[in-house]
């Protein structure tokens, strides 16, 4: 629903794209009814008038439509409004109805100069206004530019996550958290680029680190990196650290040849024990695994496996926040914090192995089974929430939350 921002004196998109749109689509309804058949389909128009599918496509959408500002990025230029209404009028239109056409894309048309400058800015905004706003192509061009300025690529990107009970002869209410991280398909676009990898951090959900986790890598035969051999690229990678800013330490890939040809994959498991609480306290609400992006991805796949014991009824939640203040969005106050739009939602997959099943990355539920089968854990005990970001947006974190229950 378009809701105009009241302002005496101000006209305001909102207001003027309200009215202005709905009417457009509402005489090119009324034009295609006016034709013999009257066309439902582009083949009709196609067949009918002589025109292009392409803008056959353009005019049924708009004019049947249910989200008139989502579908406005369809309403063709000047050169090709022109050519539909006067194939149109040829085919036997009223005169009326093709007149009414006219009058409505003019004041489209003033849209332009009155709230953007430019139609691809208008095309954006109006997007916002419908819902539009978070949209994958849009994303993808992003990604491209991206790209060529950061000189990398990774095709896949998957964080997993899964969530067990501590061991130990009375259980405290805390969890085992193990960690698998997937770069598949990492290349460099330019030969001076550094691939690099990232690290996690646990906190509570008001950003502070109240626990000190012994990390255990998953695979002794994968050193310092934490890799997983079996899962990496042969012959594997070359890594190195190096250090920045607060006593960061990041882990960068040596250097390669651009392109497939010195295209890499790297895995790193480990396991954290009493990482975290398992219920609901003072300090946590909900359970949260984020991916803070810093590489142009293609896509990326957080995947949460929850034990049966501790929130297996949670229904997952998706968010996108900014992060480009440079301060992590778990550290941001809540005044500050900006949830971005976001056109996916996170889903339960399943229980088991068979839920892990990922398309474009067939080792996936290899790995996963390798995973558990270290760990010691029961697959069937566990179940997957995940969350597919395709073309996710620089300097932002994608997180996947669950609530935690309350202890009984």
């Amino acid at each position: 629903m378009i809701r105009a921002v009241k302002q005496r004196g101000v006209k305001t998109l909102e207001a003027d794209a309200g009215r202005v749109v709905p009417e457009l689509q509402r005489a090119l309804e009324h034009v295609l009814m006016t034709l013999p058949g009257p066309p439902t389909r582009p083949r009709d128009l196609v067949n009918g008038l002589g025109i292009h599918h392409s803008l056959a496509w353009k005019i049924t959408r708009i004019a049947s439509g249910a989200d008139p500002m989502g579908n406005a990025q369809f309403i063709p230029g000047r050169a090709g409004m022109d050519l539909f209404l006067d194939a149109a009028v040829k085919a036997g239109a009223r005169g009326k109805s093709v007149e009414a056409v006219r009058e409505a894309f003019a004041r489209f048309r003033a849209l332009i100069d009155s709230h953007a400058g430019d139609r691809p800015s208008l095309d954006l905004m109006l997007g916002g206004l419908g819902g539009e706003a978070d949209k994958p192509s849009l994303r993808r061009s992003a990604y491209l530019c991206n790209s060529a300025t950061w000189g990398v690529q990774v095709r896949t990107r998957i964080l997993t996550k899964i969530l067990h009970p501590s061991a130990g002869d009375a259980w405290d209410g805390t969890m085992d958290i193990a960690l698998v991280r997937l770069f598949d398909g990492m290349r460099r676009v330019r030969p001076d680029a550094p691939l690099v990898l990232s690290r996690a951090v646990t906190v509570d959900n008001d950003g502070k680190a109240r626990r000190t986790p012994i990390a255990e890598a998953l695979d002794p035969a994968g050193g310092e990196a934490r890799l997983m051999p079996a899962f990496c690229s042969t012959p594997a990678p070359t890594l190195y650290t190096a250090a920045g800013a607060e006593g960061v330490v990041e882990q960068r890939v040596r250097g390669g040849p651009v392109g497939e040809q010195g295209a890499v994959t790297l895995c790193t498991g480990e396991v954290q024990r009493r990482a975290a609480a398992a219920f609901a306290d003072a300090h946590n609400t909900a359970s949260r695994t984020a991916v803070e992006v810093r590489l142009p991805l293609q896509r990326l796949v957080v995947d949460v496996w929850v034990h049966r014991s501790i929130c297996p009824r949670a229904v997952p939640r998706a968010f996108t926040y900014s992060e480009v203040s440079g301060v992590p969005w778990y550290r941001q106050s809540k005044e500050l914090l900006q949830a971005l739009p976001m056109a996916e939602d996170a889903v339960t997959v399943g229980w088991g192995l068979g839920a892990a099943a990922l398309a474009g990355v067939p080792a996936y539920m290899s790995l996963i089974a390798d995973t558990f089968q270290r760990l010691r854990w029961q697959p069937q005990e566990h179940v997957l929430h995940r969350l597919s970001v395709e073309f996710p947006v620089l300097a932002t974190a994608v997180v996947l939350e669950l609530d935690l229950p309350p202890r009984s």
